[in-house]
């Protein structure tokens, strides 16, 4: 009598055994699933915040110049954020205008030897003229000066400064790369640019 109710005893045990082993896996796989999914869904709502950091207006105009001209639409994107965070109507305070930042003088020189007919300084606040106007006047610094961070110092700190600071051994790379630029303003927008532009085509796939 003894050695049946002992038997019982141990068949109760384990059947208690194996029914905590089941939920104890159970529990696991809910919290693989649960860690999952925060992982997905946080990732997606990460992106989603940074696109609006980082956003993509004017595609059309973007991608038809910056083809044209041969430069990158994330470096567009970039330089456009930058300048003025997509404000069609930004005024600085040296007076450069519109979605690229390009003063009076820029714009007329830029549109004189695109052969543009009836140009006005107000068109600067054309989207489509702007960068049309940017993207050419970038690409002809980016001609002139081969690296980007050198053309993007000139686009923002003016090519007589450019020049200038190649001049100096001291700032410069043994390529000729400015590497450490005198004006605070015009590094860190390079930097600024440069960061934008990788954001854009790490977020939109861009070239």
């Amino acid at each position: 009598m003894r050695s049946v109710q002992s038997g019982a005893r141990r068949r109760k045990r384990n059947s208690g055994c194996g029914a905590g082993f089941f939920v104890f896996v159970l529990f696991l796989v809910a919290i693989i699933f649960v860690v999952w999914w925060v992982v997905r869904n946080t990732g997606g709502v990460m992106e989603k915040i940074r696109k609006t950091q980082y956003p993509i207006k004017y595609e059309h105009f973007v991608e038809t110049y910056a083809a044209k001209f041969g430069i990158e639409p994330s470096l567009v994107y970039g330089v456009i954020r930058t300048e003025s965070d997509f404000d069609v109507y930004a005024v600085s305070t040296a007076q450069a205008k519109g979605l690229m930042q390009i003063t009076d003088e820029t714009g007329m020189d830029c549109a004189k030897k695109l052969k543009l007919t009836k140009y006005s300084d107000d068109m600067l606040f054309d989207p489509e003229t702007n960068i049309m106007l940017g993207c050419y006047y970038l690409s002809s610094l980016i001609k002139k000066y081969e690296h980007i961070e050198n053309a993007l110092a000139a686009y923002n700190g003016g090519p007589g400064n450019a020049d200038g600071w190649l001049k100096d051994p001291g700032i410069t790379d043994s390529s000729g790369k400015l590497v450490n630029i005198p004006f605070e303003e015009t590094r860190n927008y390079v930097e600024r640019v440069l960061e934008a532009r990788d954001m854009y085509k790490s977020l939109y796939g861009l070239k």
